[in-house]
C-alpha cells in the first residue's frame, strides 16, 4: 500500500474537492510524499492549481527530491500512508 498511498491521496483530495471540502483537499495534497505515476503527478498539479496551492506542491516536490534516499524516503511514504488511513477512517471506510 505504501507505493500507492500518494496516488490514493490525490484521488481522495479530488473527491474532497468535488464534495466542496477544499480545505480538506488542500490538506491531503499537502501530505503527499513520493509521487510515482506520471498521470497522478499531472492530475495533482492540475488539482493544486485549481485549489491555489500549486506553489506549495512544487516546493514539497523539491524537498522530496532532496530526501529520496534511505530512511527519509521511508518516512515520506509512511507519512502519506498515515494520511490515507486517517482520511479513510474519517469517511468510515476503514
Amino acid at each position: 500500500m505504501i507505493s500507492e498511498s500518494d496516488d490514493s491521496l490525490v484521488l481522495l483530495a479530488a473527491l474532497a474537492n468535488s464534495e466542496g471540502e477544499d480545505d480538506l483537499a488542500r490538506g491531503l495534497l499537502g501530505s503527499i510524499g513520493v509521487e510515482r505515476q506520471p498521470a497522478t503527478i499531472a492530475y495533482a498539479t492540475d488539482l493544486a492549481t485549481r485549489l491555489g496551492v500549486l506553489d506549495d506542491l512544487q516546493e514539497r516536490r523539491r524537498q522530496v527530491e532532496v530526501r529520496m534516499e534511505g530512511p527519509a524516503f521511508i518516512e515520506l511514504s509512511e507519512r502519506s500512508l498515515a494520511a490515507v488511513r486517517a482520511e479513510l477512517d474519517r469517511r468510515g471506510w476503514s
